[in-house]
């Protein structure tokens, strides 16, 4: 019977410390997901931690050095870039979708006083590399039913 006891403290202890180390990586992976100009008006408490933002490269691509592995951009609400904007900072593999008028997620670290998004992650969306092109004339519906695709 001690031994059923020894056994036993040992499991409850080594899932004690199981739980306690998956628990507490939980918290390390939470991001706040956010659009720009939330991102602009967010507390303090907020941009102290993990942050994902939404938005659009803007027109004013200060560089974008595929070679070096840097991208500095600008991204706004829009794709035309009307509304908040911020300063993007990315030091890493830069997708190819990374351009003008691109939709964009970026997830880092945000400096209000520099109005500077550091981001850790990019992703860039490219939906016009996937689009079906509709010849001049034609609508984009009756190009989905003449290939035979389903309409949503």
């Amino acid at each position: 019977m001690k031994n059923y006891v020894k056994y036993t403290v040992a499991f409850a202890l080594v899932a004690a410390a199981l739980l306690y180390l998956v628990l507490s990586g939980f918290d390390g992976d939470k991001v706040y997901y956010l659009e720009v100009s939330e991102l602009l008006t967010a507390d303090k408490t907020e941009l102290a931690k993990g942050l994902r933002v939404a938005g659009y490269v803007t027109e004013n691509i200060a560089a974008i050095d595929r070679l070096n592995k840097v991208a500095k951009f600008e991204m706004s609400e829009s794709p035309h870039g009307e509304g908040s904007v911020i300063n993007c900072e990315y030091y890493g593999s830069i997708p190819d979708g990374l351009e003008e008028g691109a939709s964009v997620v970026v997830e880092g670290s945000f400096d209000p006083s520099q109005n500077l998004f550091t981001a850790k992650k990019l992703l860039a969306k490219c939906p016009s590399k996937y689009e079906v092109e509709v010849p001049p004339g034609e609508s984009a519906a009756a190009e989905t039913i003449s290939t035979g695709g389903n309409i949503q």
